[in-house]
């Protein structure tokens, strides 16, 4: 079991009403379409180490513009059992709307891939990625970004265009193509999961 990081909360959004406690959370990537229809959150206690979870009184709302191009949602919890002011707001990967796989793939999956070359072998890992600007995106494509790597012949990390890419169908066999010119040479996403580590839940 996986948790994404989707939104920080910010600060209560008006006065408790009927025992519910209003926050606006700030979304890490415009369009926030994976929290729009949760009735559930969880926030990572540094305390226990574990994932607390949270029901919410309601689905999220989205604030100053529509699903898809919103940057502030409206999260809403019973008075009685509300997180901290500044706590990340984490899901299930499971609870992801559906895509068509074939086409498309969420980004946070691509974390922790291994990077192979034309000989098959593994030459880089995929740290992480970088938004770039606020232009806003699609859930899968939320905004310009970078992808982070290792590279393991010399621990060097890169930056690479998302762009560089190739978002060909999403078959399971099949890789993504991704050019790096500066290390001369065609590198290949690696699919193959080493195994999901499970996470502590509360």
């Amino acid at each position: 079991m996986s948790f994404i990081p989707l939104a920080k909360l910010l600060r209560p959004h008006g006065l408790a009403k009927s025992g519910v406690l209003s926050f606006k959370a700030e979304l890490f990537s415009p369009g926030g379409l994976a929290l729009q229809n949760q009735n559930q959150i969880f926030i990572f206690r540094s305390d226990t180490k574990k994932y607390q979870a949270y029901n919410l009184s309601g689905l999220p709302e989205p604030l100053g513009a529509k699903w898809g191009e919103n940057r502030f949602v409206i999260l809403r919890f019973p008075e009685d059992h509300s997180p901290a002011q500044g706590s990340d707001v984490f899901i299930k990967r499971e609870s992801f709307p559906a895509i068509d796989d074939k086409k498309e793939v969420y980004i946070c999956d691509l974390v922790g891939l291994p990077v192979i070359d034309e000989k098959n072998e593994s030459v880089a890992k995929i740290l992480g990625y970088t938004e770039l600007g606020s232009t806003p995106g699609t859930a899968t494509r939320p905004r310009p970004m970078n992808l982070r790597l290792q590279l393991f012949s010399s621990g060097e990390e890169i930056e690479v265009p998302m762009d560089w890419v190739n978002w060909a169908p999403w078959h399971a066999g099949d890789r993504k193509t991704l050019s790096i010119p500066d290390v001369s040479t065609w590198l290949h996403i690696d699919q193959a999961d080493d195994g999901a580590k499970d996470d502590d839940v509360e």
